[in-house]
């Protein structure tokens, strides 16, 4: 059977995406679960991948075209078939923009040699890559980086199959690139002789970020709730554990945490929950965020049904993701749809911090660094592990008394952490 495949729903609230590159070309058989194309989102690169096995009948978008959510990029058939009349009107509309010949009501597809297919009575899309809009293409990596460093990726020229733009054609240009994706070098302009300022426009995912967290400002009363927590008992659980495990498949610190956030959630559903109009939504299903550093800015990732997830499983999962996140090569699937999101800074040696929370959820939990501090028990000065942690809520949804219950469950579970491997 025909299937057209739209734009996919991208996240944070993302109403149309660019299509950067088409993967499989008109003609080309192609494999469910294989990567179709690569669309570009407010905060990150998605790939889209091909729902059936079959191969590719039309594109009704150009490389470099933002089209909605939800609107019809290709065409896919099964092998041996021709497709039915399935596009809808929008996109008949957006070809006939593009001065596109349509005629009414096509009745069947059929392939046609090279790079155009056609709809009899002459319905026609262009050939791929005849716009003057189309850049060069280029692996995201490439694209970030040549974005980050103000290089026009038309002066160019790529090593890649078909001319594409490698990360290695931009590292040969001699440009300084970052070597660790999460920690970017700012491309600062050079100031002017006489000029005390720096203009540096906003990229579209520091804008994207800009706008959510001040709508989340404006529109949410935050509340700010702190409780320290011994983390002695979870770091030699950690330690005991990964003697078993392999080194490629330790155990971290935030793997516990949150395990312990997911199975404390059940017991306060309206902080897994949003605020619909007059009507709180509890969630039944616990989808964890975990906000991820990427070149610019956060991308949160999520760990759907983090609850019903072992240790191990929640770590396969939390690596895959900011892997995925960090080179650009994210899912549909692997953001939006979170009900509640963990903000780890850890790692950086962070006394203690407030997230904002990530709409439409109702609170977030910020994770600061485990550290050795002097502590009194029972009566006597000694060293222990010590982590703050702070649960920022929506005060229309909850209030302090419920979130400082949060945190106290929160705490009973980390600090008798064997409750996290059953």
């Amino acid at each position: 059977m025909t299937e057209i495949v739209p734009m996919p729903n991208l996240g944070f609230e993302t109403r149309e995406g660019k299509l950067i590159r088409m993967v499989v070309l008109e003609g080309q058989p192609i494999h469910k679960g294989q990567v179709l194309a690569e669309v570009e989102a407010d905060k990150a690169t998605v790939e889209v991948e091909s729902p059936i096995n079959g191969h590719v009948i039309t594109w009704l978008v150009q490389e470099g075209q933002t089209v909605a959510v939800g609107k019809d990029l290709v065409v896919i058939a099964p092998l041996g078939e021709t497709a039915e009349p399935l596009v809808d009107q929008a996109s008949l509309v957006s070809l006939q923009q593009k001065q596109v010949p349509v005629a009414p009501a096509p009745s069947t597809l059929v392939s046609r040699p090279a790079t155009m297919m056609q709809f009899e009575s002459n319905y026609t899309v262009a050939p791929i890559g005849e716009t003057q809009e189309t850049l060069p293409r280029m692996s995201p990596v490439a694209r970030r980086m040549a974005e980050e460093l103000g290089i026009d990726p038309r002066q160019i020229k790529g090593t890649g199959p078909h001319g594409r733009i490698l990360k290695q054609d931009l590292q040969n240009l001699g440009q300084v690139i970052p070597a660790q994706p999460n920690i970017p070098t700012p491309n600062l302009p050079v100031p002017t002789p006489g000029n005390d300022e720096i203009v540096v426009p906003l990229s579209k995912l520091r804008a994207t970020i800009g706008h959510r967290m001040a709508q989340s400002k404006a529109m949410m009363p935050h509340l700010y709730v702190t409780n320290t927590i011994d983390m002695g008992p979870a770091i030699e659980l950690r330690r005991q554990l990964n003697e078993l495990l392999d080194e490629d498949n330790t155990l971290s610190l935030n793997d516990l945490i949150m395990r312990a956030t997911a199975l404390t959630l059940h017991e306060f559903p309206n902080l897994n929950a949003s605020l619909r109009g007059d009507a709180i939504i509890h969630h039944t299903r616990v989808h964890l965020g975990m906000a991820v550093a990427v070149p610019n800015g956060l991308l949160t990732v999520v760990i759907r049904d983090c609850d019903t997830k072992s240790l191990k499983e929640i770590a396969s999962a939390t690596q895959q993701l900011a892997k995925r996140a960090r080179a650009g090569k994210i899912k549909p699937e692997d953001v939006g749809g979170s009900t509640f999101t963990i903000s780890n800074l850890g790692m950086f040696n962070i006394e203690s911090f407030a997230a904002i929370i990530n709409p439409p959820e109702s609170a977030i939990l910020g994770v600061s660094t485990a550290k050795q501090v002097p502590v009194v028990i029972n009566g006597s000065l000694a060293v222990g592990w010590r982590m703050l942690v702070t649960l920022s809520a929506d005060h229309r949804v909850t209030d302090g008394v419920e979130v400082a219950q949060f945190l106290q469950a929160l705490r009973q579970k980390l600090e008798k952490p064997l409750e996290l491997v059953l």
